[in-house]
């Protein structure tokens, strides 16, 4: 069923076109994402779309049924609400239901009169006769998930962390056909983004998501629109079909580019001819040749030239720490932290939200004191600190100008130098944006715009805290091949798959009250490994001294045990292959609300099986060591 029509649809933002001509439609279950650069109207789009934007040319049909839930990226909440109150403050008849009936119960701790309870009965009433029990059920193991535990709380109150968890419950929990998500996975930590992919994998409702996140783009999307030169292409499939089509457009793209390049050298040249050569009688050809002058700029577009600059020599000691602990009012948040950097280190830091990763970066940057141990910083090393909120920008200054005051040149170990003209367009920023007032620049920008004047100060030592948050997946490519061939020290924090396996080398982990365990690798394999061990681990039991004994006494598998035990590993593989079949109707573009519900129930039914085969499989094989 389509539930969205778009024709010609164009919009300018602060005198900038963003978009023209787009137009496309939106069928009940799909799941799409929008990608493009910082400031090519991803959001704008997403808007529109929503209907919160009717500023804009063009034609957007809506089913009429069709109701839309939009996490925006920059939440809009009155920061003196509860979080239950902003949570069900949409309008839909279940949530107003759901609203009103947890309104009462707390009306009934405050005063448990007759008047409330009969109150409360009727409004139960309603909700059983509306089918809203079960989304009750839905609500309150959403709550669960995300760990929201006090939904009392003040919204004003609230970290980064839990605002965006807050914020997720709420487009999740309204009854709409159309989810709306722009950058969902800002600000949550790795667990709650690996729950967030399984349940939009899963959901029977269209989504469309605005997100920098490689893995989740490629599990979940079953076509991505992609907006470039103010226009919008369509590629059915994931990221990963995305990027083979991609690469092939482009490969196409420059052998035609080449063949025109060669058109229009010879057509210069007979231009070039004189007067007389150039007769009336060829009009068409000298029209055709203007033609080809003017897209020029098009035709010698070149591929951004690859980062080489220059960096400060690192002394034999570069950040030495040793026995570093921390604790906020009685919270330990790390402890006894020691550890010896060497050149051309790769850390990534992991954990939940709060559990100290950002409070040790700044203890190594020495921007918090430690409460006990030391930290010595070597003579040469130059950090470079990109954190999680960039600086506060003069509106009013230009981009260059911003750049110049850090620097003009940056000298390159080949003893050239790359100008900060060269080095914004390295970092995709066009020309013509050079002398645009910084107050103009979409927040993904400003972003790259502040990452490329740390840059500019040419540390050794780099630093960064979520910085991946608000920018696009081209700069975020630059940015890891940048990192890649950085001869200095890179620890970085991040929630972003991808951009750990691609740049680090090794893990630290948070594990909570200011544990913090090294782990060789990058994340996919810190993963695996933590996969391995679970499955590894033996079912705990509860068991007597004396049942113990008669165990260790026992002479291994029985006959029907050892078939039983031969046979598992077989119907194991035969379940997770289902499972991956089953995975991949969610993410088809072809389905119908009865097959992914149909899907979705099976696929809860087969984890419980592998589990359960699992843990038999691991109770049989201690058993047949014992014998």
């Amino acid at each position: 069923m389509n539930l969205l029509s778009i024709e010609n649809l164009a919009k300018t933002q602060g005198g900038k076109l963003l978009f023209e001509g787009i137009t496309f439609g939106i069928e009940s279950g799909e799941k799409l994402a929008l990608i493009g650069v910082n400031g090519c109207g991803k959001s704008s789009l997403l808007k529109l779309l929503a209907g919160s934007d009717d500023d804009y040319e063009g034609t957007i049909s809506r089913n009429r049924q069709l109701s839309a839930s939009y996490l925006q990226q920059i939440p809009q909440f009155d920061p003196k609400q509860t979080i239950i109150d902003y949570v069900l403050s949409d309008d839909s008849p279940k949530v107003s239901l759901l609203r009103d009936y947890e309104s009462c119960l707390e009306l009934i701790e405050k005063e448990n009169s007759a008047a409330n309870q009969a109150k409360l009965a009727a409004i139960m009433d309603e909700m059983e006769q509306g089918g809203v029990w079960e989304y009750e059920n839905e609500f309150t193991s959403l709550l669960t998930e995300l760990d929201i535990q006090n939904t009392s709380l003040i919204m004003g109150e609230l970290s980064g962390g839990m605002l965006k968890k807050v914020e997720l419950a709420r487009a999740l929990v309204q009854d709409a056909e159309l989810l709306l998500l722009d950058e969902p996975t800002n600000h949550l930590d790795i667990n709650t983004i690996n729950w967030l992919q399984q349940y939009l994998i899963r959901l029977n409702k269209t989504v469309i998501i605005v997100t920098h996140d490689r893995y989740f783009l490629d599990q979940i999307c079953t076509a991505i629109f992609e907006i470039e030169d103010q226009s919008l292409s369509r590629y059915q499939g994931n990221y990963s079909y995305y990027i083979e089509k991609k690469s092939a457009k482009e490969i196409a793209t420059k052998k035609e580019q080449a063949r025109l390049k060669n058109i229009m050298t010879r057509e210069l040249a007979w231009l070039r001819k004189g007067a007389k050569a150039r007769s009336t009688k060829q009009k068409a050809r000298k029209e055709r040749a203007g033609q080809l002058v003017k897209d020029a700029s098009f035709i010698d577009k070149q591929e951004i030239p690859s980062f080489i600059v220059g960096h400060r020599r690192q002394g034999k000691k570069i950040l030495e720490v040793k026995d570093v602990s921390k604790s906020y009012d009685g919270n330990l948040v790390v402890d006894s932290f020691s550890r010896v950097f060497k050149k051309g280190e790769r850390l990534g830091l992991v954990g939940p939200n709060g559990s100290g990763k950002t409070t040790l970066l700044r203890l190594l940057l020495g921007k918090e004191i430690s409460d006990t141990g030391s930290i010595e910083t070597g003579q040469n090393t130059c950090f470079g600190f990109f954190d999680q909120m960039s600086l506060d920008l003069d509106s009013g200054q230009s981009v260059l100008e911003y750049l110049k005051e850090e620097a003009e040149l940056i000298k390159r170990d080949d003893g050239s130098t790359l100008s900060v003209s060269q080095l914004l367009e390295q970092f995709l920023f066009p020309k013509k944006m050079f002398y645009e007032p910084i107050g103009k620049l979409s927040g993904g920008e400003r972003r790259r715009l502040h990452l490329i004047r740390i840059l500019l100060n040419n540390p050794n030592f780099l630093v960064f805290d979520e910085p991946t948050n608000d920018l696009d997946i081209q700069t975020l490519s630059l940015l890891e091949e940048f990192l890649l061939d950085f001869p200095g020290c890179v620890v970085v924090v991040s929630h972003d798959r991808y951009f750990l396996d691609r740049v680090v080398e090794e893990l630290l982990t948070f594990k909570g009250n200011g544990l913090i365990e090294s782990f060789p690798g990058n994340y996919s394999d810190y993963q695996e490994n933590q996969k391995m061990k679970q499955k590894a681990e033996p079912v705990k039991k509860q068991i007597s001294s004396d049942t113990k004994i008669v165990v260790s006494k026992k002479k291994g598998l029985t006959f029907n045990e050892k078939k039983e035990y031969k046979n598992l590993l077989n119907e194991i593989e035969k379940l997770e292959q289902e499972k991956s079949e089953l995975e991949q109707i969610f993410q088809g573009a072809n389905h119908n609300n009865t097959n992914i519900t149909e899907a979705s129930n099976r696929y809860e039914e087969v984890e419980v099986l592998i589990n359960q085969k699992l843990d038999r499989w691991e109770e049989l094989a201690e058993k047949d060591e014992v014998g």
